[in-house]
């Protein structure tokens, strides 16, 4: 998947370049959040074009760290936490709609209770969650004008936890995929098999943070 993601991002690199002068990769990413959002009242309006808003949100997902990737100059230590942030604000602020606008079975609700916690747990690693938000949007709205670079050290912390990052975007696909499969249909069917999914991605998200926090 990462070489896949490195082919795409290397043929496309001179776009991706020219999309970094114009927005910044917090920026995009602060766009996520609205949109993320719009999408539970648009699926509400039209099932078919609030899949499509979704997808939209997940591409605007790749396209911030994509502009980022390509212009090492617009990376920074707080982009690393604000975009993973708003991936949970989005995928929860959904899932918890579905369970309480359908009336999921009481596994399910088990299930995300737990993936709840899981993520709240990990985005507490990276600090306070009112101080991310808060630096984070500041950021997207340009109040904060000057890039942080990522340090050497956050770097080497980077590299020294790339088994930590690839369990976290292990679980972000699987929510992704819960999204999509609730989109689809909502049968009890279906809430079994994404409870297994949640239950999954609640262990992926545990073990990244265990890998995050476990000496080295």
């Amino acid at each position: 998947m990462n070489t896949i993601r490195n082919v795409i991002e290397t043929w496309a690199r001179g776009p991706l370049t020219n999309v970094g002068k114009w927005l910044h990769p917090n920026q995009i990413t602060l766009l996520r959040l609205p949109l993320g959002f719009a999408v539970i009242a648009i699926y509400e309006w039209s099932a078919v074009w609030g899949i499509a808003t979704f997808f939209l949100y997940a591409f605007l997902d790749w396209l911030d760290g994509a502009v980022a990737r390509a212009d090492l100059k617009l990376q920074s230590d707080l982009g690393a936490k604000f975009d993973p942030y708003i991936d949970k604000i989005v995928n929860l602020t959904i899932l918890w709609y579905f369970t309480f606008s359908r009336g999921f079975a009481w596994y399910f609700i088990t299930a995300l209770v737990l993936s709840t916690l899981v993520n709240v747990w990990s985005q507490l690693q990276r600090g306070s969650l009112w101080k991310q938000l808060e630096e984070g949007i500041g950021a997207g709205l340009g109040l904060k004008r000057k890039s942080v670079m990522v340090s050497l050290s956050v770097r080497q912390a980077g590299l020294s936890n790339h088994a930590a990052n690839w369990y976290g975007k292990l679980k972000t696909l699987l929510e992704f995929t819960v999204i999509v499969l609730l989109f689809v249909h909502q049968s009890v069917a279906m809430q079994i098999v994404t409870t297994i999914f949640l239950c999954a991605a609640a262990l992926l998200g545990a073990c990244g943070v265990y890998r995050r926090i476990k000496p080295i």
